[in-house]
């Protein structure tokens, strides 16, 4: 919206204003002190981090700026044919807080990457942050213009693009606080791109301590924005942000000067409102006059930050839809405070209480992978170079990409397995894509709306799929396809109402990661097409064409859905039946029912089996309960608008009126002690940290050129251990390998230790990197490593698996789509994700974040053993007999969504399933088959010298099982 959108407008501005300036005065003067501004080597990390939104473009100039009225420029729009005054601009973000209330302790943005990041004005410059109170629902305002612009449009209306007069209503805002005192570091020695303008991608974080840290509250919106206090020639800084925004909690916003500028060189084209300026001016000097008054911001500081007319509309320069690239870093607080005023409770620490909250839309970590690049290596693959697709939405690229995903997945070839690169563009389909191979492909996208895989429409009704990650359509065969990974692109079905977007497939480890999926089809993701799918993880995908299903789970081995959001459904945002789902943060918008959960052809034994934590749904249809059950379901943290009710279920838990689940059990809780509570652990929950992909190509160091060799049986770790060495000693942070290729043995070798340290922040198999452990091989992260470090791609896949142990007291540990042993042996946060991997806590205290596990085999104490750790897990698949899970000596675990399969278990095998030993446990959504005897013991709880066992053959379908000490406080 423009400075005044309306006369009524500017009147409530004008008695806001005045009845807001005495205290403003007094509020900018109190907050002279407590911001301190310095910069950043990467994004922060760790668990303080309650709220990022990543994405970013890599051109574009948007920024704060505020320079003298004495010779500001004169811009002229090329595609208008109109000229402005360069404006004064405050930029900022509104956002939603999740379910606790926060201190704010910083916010860090990030510069841009257009030619001219980092003015030399801007450095030394005082900065100011205002935090604001946000009411009311955003709702896009299109003026009714199409690509035939009607009689009268904003002036800075662009015909070829109609959207760019759309602005945003229906906000009121309300200040809080001003901190100012921070002075920006000189940028301009660092650039994020070799290549770049000086200063660009940088990271500056703004700190508030005292009184200046702001609390905000649970489930409310609010906003910020950063600006420059005083002007100064060349005074401008831009800050790094996506052109049309995907964060769904919030938006971006602007004060500054008006956009309704006179056209003085063309007055025919001019607004009314410039006409009228215009009239009886024929030197234009009023006009000229009166637009600089407009661009510049008031002298007085206070006058500026009472002004709440914030600009949301398109061209010249800023879109409507744009998201800022900011991270929030704070601690809880035991009670709920005043807006404005400083808690009086401490901050709980944070290693108690969750800090990030579990929602998307309310402040959920969405880890967006901004763009990915690969080094020019034999282990890659590029879909346009090697295969001649074209990506220009016009040539078939069909046959391109299907050459490259077979060549990718080329294990038995001789010539490895290869990551497949899909570079930007748009690729025109006439067929669907089939992923045949049993183990891989490992495609990536450039950037994810970058890459777009568009099929035609009006394909033939044969094809029922844009991908389908399994040979059949109709023939399971087994499970026993392996390591699909496809990740960072978009999928468009086009006009087709019988195709689904991803049939999607995979056993053990798959994943499915920062996929869009739009167009008009059948199922966004569908993996539920056929029996035998699963364990796999679907993660920050997003289905927003117009499906008849948003996602599908049935009849498979179990299925983890992290952060996923589902928009504009025909009919069901998630699907699910005969198979047990763990889900995190879902959103489900404009869709009549959110979540459908039942059992198959009334087999009760075969029936879905839910945990979700974290739901946001809106805008539904009013006839309808936003979750219907039928099956087992737990449910908590949910908040639902526009449905009829919250919940529909025909069990024993009954439905449940309102818009809220807090927490909701379908059936009674199994326990073996009477005090255990019915309640579960809720333990925190953080999102696996971002670890910033590498763009720079000569900061990547390959293992083979220190001598790695795949399939010659020797060790390799001094190889391992040099690359590492190097690229510590030269600051790079990336180090790869090969992913191999051919017949067993065709594995590197890890007898000894490997020591990661220094700059080396990503470890990664670039394609089937396959490791054979000796008994003593293992990847060490100590005190001398990166806060972060990432290990993907690295399985044993039947061999024995080498360790990746966290020793130290801070670092953060990342595993992604390995089968490494992962062992906690210090206080360092551990976060795993797609892996098959047994696991061992065994430091108290120190906590680990699993998103679908899928460990196997036969154990005496446990595939995963907690001995005094904490740790949180979605979406587990078990296979074997022994022990699953071991929690011992004050340990708490948390699971929701577990599957185990049962492969014949003895009747005199007393070994159970979970055992828990003086120790807390909760378990939420719990199915067990087998095809033989199940276990005779499903769980084992030991208190002091009380032991308690939970008998019984057959199939289980458990909402929850509880077992800790209900007196005993919570972890």
């Amino acid at each position: 919206m423009a400075k005044k959108i309306s006369a009524a407008w500017a009147t409530a501005r004008r008695v806001f204003v005045h009845g807001w300036l005495a205290g403003a005065v007094a509020l900018g003067t109190a907050a002279q002190a407590g911001m301190t501004i310095t910069r950043l080597e990467g994004p922060p990390v760790g668990p303080k981090v309650f709220l990022a939104v990543t994405n970013y473009n890599t051109s574009g100039n948007t920024s704060i700026r505020h320079t003298p009225r004495e010779g500001r420029n004169l811009k002229y729009d090329a595609v208008l044919q109109k000229h402005y005054f360069t404006r004064d601009r405050d930029l900022g973000q509104t956002f939603r807080m999740g379910p606790r209330a926060l201190r704010v302790e910083a916010l860090t943005l990030r510069t841009g990457f257009g030619t001219n990041p980092f003015r030399p004005g801007a450095a030394g410059a005082e900065l100011y942050v205002q935090w604001l109170e946000v009411e009311g629902q955003p709702r896009i305002n299109h003026h009714g213009t199409t690509s035939v612009p009607p009689g009268t449009v904003w002036q800075t209306y662009d015909p070829k693009d109609p959207i760019t007069d759309d602005y945003v209503e229906g906000e009121t805002y309300r200040s809080l606080r001003v901190v100012r005192g921070g002075r920006v570091p000189d940028l301009t020695p660092y650039r994020a791109n070799a290549d770049g303008a000086p200063g660009n991608g940088q990271f500056i974080r703004l700190a508030f301590t005292g009184e200046d840290a702001v609390v905000l509250q649970p489930h409310r919106t609010y906003a910020f924005l950063v600006g420059f206090v005083a002007p100064a020639p060349e005074r401008a800084m831009t800050l790094a942000n996506e052109f049309r925004g995907r964060y769904p909690g919030g938006h971006g916003i602007r004060r500054e000067g008006s956009a309704d500028t006179p056209a003085f060189f063309n007055p025919a084209q001019a607004t009314p409102y410039t006409q009228a300026m215009l009239a009886g001016d024929t030197n234009h000097a009023a006009a000229l006059a009166a637009a600089l008054e407009k661009a510049c911001f008031p002298v007085d500081f206070a006058e500026r930050v009472a002004d709440m007319t914030f600009g949301t509309m398109g061209m010249p320069d800023v879109c409507t839809y744009r998201d800022l690239v900011f991270y929030l870093e704070g601690s809880p607080v035991e009670k709920g405070v005043g807006l404005h005023g400083v808690s009086s409770e401490s901050a709980v620490p944070t290693a108690s209480v969750a800090v990030a909250a579990p929602l998307a839309a309310e402040g959920g970590l969405r880890n967006a992978m901004g763009r990915l690049v690969f080094p020019n290596d034999p282990a890659v693959l590029d879909v346009r170079r090697d295969f001649g697709a074209k990506g220009d939405g016009k040539a078939d690229d069909t046959e391109a990409l299907q050459r490259g995903i077979e060549a990718s997945s080329n294990r038995g070839g001789g010539q490895g397995t290869k990551v497949l690169y899909l570079p930007n563009g748009i690729y025109r389909l006439t067929s669907n894509l089939v992923v045949r191979a049993a183990v891989g492909p490992w495609v990536y996208g450039e950037t994810r709306d970058g890459v777009i895989l568009r099929l035609d429409d009006g394909v033939p009704t044969n094809i029922t799929s844009v991908l389908r990650t399994h040979p059949s359509d109709t023939q399971p065969t087994s499970a026993d396809f392996f390591m699909r990974n496809f990740c960072n692109f978009t999928i468009d079905v086009g006009r087709n109402p019988h195709v689904d977007g991803v049939r999607w497939y995979g056993n053990n480890s798959s994943l499915l990661k920062q996929v869009r999926i739009i167009g008009t089809g059948s199922v966004g993701v569908n993996a539920g097409f056929l029996g035998q799918n699963g364990p796999s993880l679907v993660q920050d995908v997003v289905v927003e064409g117009s499906f008849e299903t948003g996602v599908r789970c049935a009849w498979s081995w179990g299925q983890t859905l992290s952060r996923i959001t589902v928009r504009n459904a025909r009919k069901l945002g998630v699907y699910v039946n005969a198979t047990a789902v763990g889900i995190e943060e879902l959103v489900v918008e404009n869709t009549p029912v959110a979540l459908h959960n039942e059992y198959p052809n009334n087999w009760t034994w075969w029936g879905g089996v839910v945990a979700l934590v974290g739901g946001r749904f809106s805008g539904g249809d009013a006839t309808q309960p936003a979750i219907t059950n039928t099956s087992v379901l737990y449910a908590r943290d949910v908040v639902s608008r526009g449905f009829k009710q919250v919940l529909v279920s025909t069990t024993p838990g009954g439905s449940r009126e309102g818009a809220r689940l807090e927490e909701y059990v379908s059936h009674p809780v199994k326990k073996l002690f009477p005090d255990s509570p019915d309640t579960a652990l809720k333990l925190p929950i953080q999102p696996e940290p971002q670890v910033p992909w590498e763009t720079n190509l000569s900061r990547w160091v390959c293992v083979n050129d220190f001598g790695a060799v795949a399939g010659d049986n020797k060790d390799d770790t001094a190889a391992f251990q040099a690359a590492m060495d190097a690229a510590a000693k030269e600051g790079k942070t990336t180090v790869y390998f090969r992913g191999i290729g051919g017949r067993d043995p065709n594995w590197y070798t890890l007898d000894g230790e490997v020591r990661v340290h220094g700059s080396v922040r990503h470890v990664i198999g670039l394609g089937f990197g396959r490791i054979i452990g000796g008994k003593n091989g293992r990847f060490i992260v100590d005190e001398t490593a990166a806060p972060v470090v990432k290990f993907q791609h690295i399985h044993a896949f039947g061999g024995r698996p080498a360790a990746v142990e966290n020793r130290s007291t801070a670092r953060v540990l990342v595993v992604e789509s390995c089968d490494l042993r992962v062992v906690g042996a210090g206080k360092g946060d551990i976060y795993v994700t797609d892996c098959p991997s047994g696991i061992e806590l065994n430091a108290p205290g120190q906590r680990l974040w699993a998103r679908q596990l899928n460990p196997e085999g036969d154990s005496d104490t446990g595939l995963v053993r907690n001995r005094g750790g904490r740790l949180w897990a979605l979406g587990i698949k078990h296979e074997g007999r022994g022990v699953r899970f071991l929690t011992e000596q004050g340990g708490a675990t948390e699971i929701l969504g577990l599957f185990n399969y049962a492969p014949d278990v003895a009747t005199n095998d007393f070994r159970p399933m979970f055992d828990i030993k003086d120790a807390a446990f909760s378990a939420m959504g719990i199915r067990e088959i087998s095809f033989g005897k199940t276990y005779p013991i499903k769980v084992r709880e030991t208190r002091g010298e009380v032991v308690r066992t939970e008998k019984g053959g057959g199939w289980i379908g458990w909402a929850m099982f509880s077992g800790r000490n209900g007196a005993a406080a919570r972890p």
